[in-house]
């Protein structure tokens, strides 16, 4: 491996300057043998060869080279062992972001459409580059790339104009397939604190229908039952949430049922307003019923107002006539139109109070 006669010569060479230089540390005899193996004369090949001369990364003995330890320059023999695999079900392949203005919204609840069975709120929006996110691509199967689609938002929902981050993740299968989500962040929150306007009653009288304020398209939600108190159609109140996983915090719709479950209607700020009789039914008797309509700021009738029919007029029913003026209220009383009566089911109780003390004109 190293030619003997060289080794002779260095080592005649070594003992020749060793005895020059006894004065000298043991330290610096070492790097005067490291120094005679490491440099080559000029126009010679390297004493001990190109790929197997010292390298001085501390002390190392040239001529005690050993080629198999695992300090020496060449392949470790034997070879590191192999990393352990690493078992995952999938592996991320990166992350595509992109800010985008949302500019169609699909499959929302308003009072115009109602969206498919089982479906969720789909959004689609341009790139400042003018670029479609997702794409829309005909023929395909995937709702992200349909026209009537789009991806959805995993944390609250956006309106038309809304600024959001689209995102694109890859990740790779064990079994080598390929899967691509696509969504979006950087929406609005749903739910407990949502402000919403009254609109009217829904399915029974203690459940309503509302309008979620300040949405691009105006969402709607169906029959949200009552908290506590009562609700004046056409005011605007919150909505309050059960403090559970079952309650969503995006516009879902997982079942065939269009209501969001785990939504609750708080009690409107004023449970009563004035109102003018426009009709009254069973005239003269104890069980009139009348219809009212509410007034506006200088006493008029407001002909923009829901008409209010069914109402309960207090306290002397027989006596009440088209034209009376008066305060319109809702409560929450007691249900004796229960279809299980005795077990204490409460309901929206509608009433009339009249201004005009009706009962004088007959005593």
């Amino acid at each position: 491996m190293i030619n003997q006669t060289l080794v002779e010569e260095l080592e005649s060479e070594t003992t020749a300057l060793l005895t020059s230089t006894s004065a000298l540390e043991p330290t610096a005899s070492v790097v005067i043998i490291a120094s005679l193996a490491f440099f080559a004369s000029f126009g010679e090949v390297a004493p001990l060869g190109e790929r197997q001369r010292a390298i001085l990364n501390g002390i190392i003995t040239p001529i005690d080279t050993d080629p198999f330890s695992p300090l020496a320059p060449s392949t470790r023999a034997p070879q590191r062992p192999s990393q352990p695999p690493i078992f995952t079900t999938a592996s991320n392949r990166g992350e595509v972001t992109r800010r985008v203005t949302i500019e169609t919204v699909n499959n929302a609840l308003t009072f115009t459409s109602t969206p498919s069975t089982g479906t969720q709120e789909r959004y689609r929006g341009s790139t400042e580059q003018q670029y479609d996110a997702p794409p829309i691509r005909p023929g395909s199967n995937n709702p992200d790339f349909l026209g009537t689609g789009g991806a959805i938002c995993i944390d609250g929902f956006l309106n038309i104009g809304d600024e959001a981050i689209y995102h694109v993740n890859e990740f790779r299968l064990p079994d080598g397939d390929r899967e691509i989500r696509r969504y979006f962040t950087g929406g609005r929150s749903f739910s407990n604190g949502t402000v919403v306007f009254v609109s009217g009653i829904g399915s029974s009288s203690t459940v309503f229908d509302v309008a979620i304020e300040g949405t691009n398209p105006l969402r709607r939600l169906v029959d949200v039952p009552l908290l506590n108190g009562a609700v004046n159609i056409g005011e605007l109140t919150t909505l309050a949430a059960q403090a559970d996983n079952s309650t969503p915090r995006v516009l879902e719709r997982p079942g065939i049922e269009l209501t969001v479950p785990g939504i609750f209607l708080n009690p409107g700020g004023n449970s009563s307003s004035p109102a003018e009789v426009v009709s009254v039914s069973d005239v003269g008797t104890s069980g009139a019923l009348v219809s009212v309509r509410r007034l506006t700021s200088d006493g008029d009738i407001d002909t923009a107002a829901p008409l209010e029919t069914g109402v309960v007029p207090i306290p002397n029913p027989e006596f009440v006539i088209v034209g009376d003026k008066g305060t319109f209220l809702t409560a929450t009383v007691l249900n004796t139109s229960s279809s299980n009566p005795g077990n204490g089911e409460e309901s929206v109780g509608r009433f009339f109070f009249s201004n005009r003390q009706n009962f004088l004109r007959f005593s």
